[in-house]
């Protein structure tokens, strides 16, 4: 696999492009389920900014610590629930093949809690210990839920299995999410609510990212 086949541009590109065209029916449960994820995420952002507001006596410092493990806890289970859905969805679009969407329990979602929570875990004590600690375990990370449900992972193995995926390769995964947080930040500027249009291209884009360092490449868009 040459560099140029993680290409950031060319897999948002593509990911627009099968959203336009053949991979339409994939629209609609990307889109509600990255909403779904963000609006979860907020209440539980917004409990826990309570807690913590509540917690002050104690300093400001001791108080976001007592709250973020209980954070990344609740928080993780919509995050898992849909992004185990919205992981069969893009995998599926990407590949060409029907897309299939319900709100039921996906037979994943235990295993993807639990490696959701270690990777935010992760992430959260890389970052506090330094910044890039917690950049290279979130490229490290990234593709994590893909190769669990593409290749029915266990959680650990789902995070192993990112690693490996993307080392040496981990310049081009950073540069791709910086290209998607470039987008969420211009959703954001558009009245928020375009943010939520732009879930679906990086569940696509993370999806594509996935198949293409595992060297399965993605179907051709016709």
């Amino acid at each position: 696999m040459t560099d140029a086949t993680i290409s950031p541009f060319e897999i948002v590109q593509d990911a627009v492009r099968r959203l336009r065209q053949e991979a339409r029916g994939a629209f609609v449960p990307l889109l509600v389920g990255s909403v779904l994820i963000g609006l979860g995420g907020w209440l539980v952002g917004a409990a826990r900014g309570a807690l913590t507001d509540r917690l002050l006596w104690m300093g400001a410092e001791r108080a976001q610590l007592l709250t973020a493990v209980p954070g990344v806890l609740l928080q993780s289970v919509p995050t898992a629930y849909f992004g185990a859905k919205l992981a069969r969805v893009a995998l599926a679009a990407n590949r060409g093949e029907p897309v299939g969407f319900s709100l039921s329990p996906d037979p994943a979602f235990a295993r993807m809690y639990v490696a959701t929570v270690a990777q935010q875990l992760l992430i959260m004590v890389g970052t506090a210990l330094c910044i890039a600690p917690g950049l290279i375990a979130a490229v490290g990370l990234s593709v994590f839920s893909f190769a669990l449900i593409d290749e029915q992972l266990s959680s650990v193995e789902a995070l192993a299995r990112s690693w490996e995926l993307t080392q040496g390769k981990k310049i081009h995964v950073f540069l791709l999410m910086l290209v998607l947080a470039i987008l969420v930040v211009l959703g954001l500027l558009a009245c928020v609510v375009g943010v939520a249009f732009v879930g679906p291209i990086v569940w696509m884009s993370g999806a594509n990212l996935y198949l293409r360092l595992k060297g399965d490449e993605p179907a051709i868009v016709k």
